[in-house]
C-alpha cells in the first residue's frame, strides 16, 4: 500500500486521493472508485463543517502505535477514520 501525506484545497480531494489509491495495492477498480468517493465526501463534510479549506491528509496502512502521535501535535481539528 502507498503512503501518502500531502496538503491540498478540498476541491482537489477526489484527484489527490484517485492518484493514490492508483498507486496502491488496490486492484479493484469498484473498490477504488468507492473509497475515492467515500474520501470525497469526508474531506468535504470536514471542510464544510469546520470552515478549513486547505487540509493535509494522510493515507496509510497502520500497523502499530501511532496513535500516540495524534495526541502530541496542534492542529485545530482532525478527521480520523478507519
Amino acid at each position: 500500500m502507498v503512503s501518502l501525506r500531502r496538503a491540498f484545497d478540498v476541491t482537489h480531494a477526489g484527484q489527490v486521493i484517485t492518484e493514490a489509491i492508483g498507486h496502491s495495492d488496490v486492484n479493484d477498480p469498484e473498490l477504488a472508485r468507492f473509497l475515492a468517493a467515500d474520501i470525497r465526501l469526508l474531506t468535504q463534510s470536514f471542510a464544510d463543517s469546520t470552515g478549513i479549506r486547505r487540509i493535509e491528509a494522510r493515507f496509510d496502512v497502520i500497523e502499530d502505535d501511532t496513535c500516540r502521535r495524534f495526541h502530541v501535535d496542534s492542529y485545530s481539528a482532525r478527521l480520523a477514520v478507519t
